[in-house]
């Protein structure tokens, strides 16, 4: 800035002084949100918040006028774990761009298990010597997914004719997890040997009135 100054009675005085532009500082976080495995999520252009400004006399929505582009968040397989929601292609545009300097959080995509719904196939046997228990399958599975296997457990030898109860103690995919119908009471009867033929060979003796 160059200032002219006369004082009284004597010639003028050319005066210069620099200063400093100070760009305006704009902080965003990208947002932060749950959703269930198998649930759909996008993210956009809309999925941060103005955080700070440096300047407050301009409001939120305003600054974030001048932000252009979108977040990302690369989930891969969509499987149980948080992911990152990036800054993606955001960025200060137009008139404001080379007068703000923009800082940029990440936020987070947490992908949650779901509750597997479990279906037993049956309650009851019946005796052959080796151990019996009841199998369990997932009900719910999501679309992408071909299975989830039920690890099953009982107690006692699960062999002898009694009362048993089986238990869901785990599954193989962890995008699932255990919930309720983790049981199976169920029983082993006897086997019916009346349903099976018999053949009994004899060989021909002489009475001699004794046994």
């Amino acid at each position: 800035v160059r200032a002219t100054i006369t004082p009284a009675n004597e010639e003028p005085v050319s005066v210069t002084s620099g200063f400093e532009v100070k760009k305006r500082t704009v902080r965003a976080k990208g947002v932060t949100f749950e959703v269930p495995y198998g649930g759909a999520f996008t993210i956009t252009s809309q999925d941060y918040d103005i955080i700070e400004g440096t300047d407050t006399s301009v409001d939120a929505d305003t600054l974030k006028s001048w932000i252009t582009g979108s977040p990302a968040c690369d989930y891969g397989n969509g499987d149980v774990g948080t992911y990152p929601v990036t800054i993606g292609t955001l960025a200060v545009t137009g008139d404001h761009k080379d007068s703000v300097d923009f800082d940029y959080t990440e936020g987070s995509v947490t992908i949650t298990p779901i509750t597997a719904e479990i279906s037993w196939n049956t309650s009851s046997f019946v005796y052959n010597g080796q151990q019996q228990k009841p199998a369990a399958v997932v009900t719910n599975l999501v679309s992408s997914d071909d299975q989830c296997t039920v690890d099953v457990a009982v107690d006692g030898d699960a062999i002898n004719v009694g009362s048993y109860t089986a238990t869901a103690t785990g599954l193989s995919n962890t995008n699932y997890i255990l919930g309720t119908n983790t049981t199976r009471p169920y029983t082993i009867t006897a086997m019916d040997v009346r349903a099976y033929s018999v053949e009994v060979e004899c060989g021909s003796k002489v009475y001699t009135g004794q046994g």
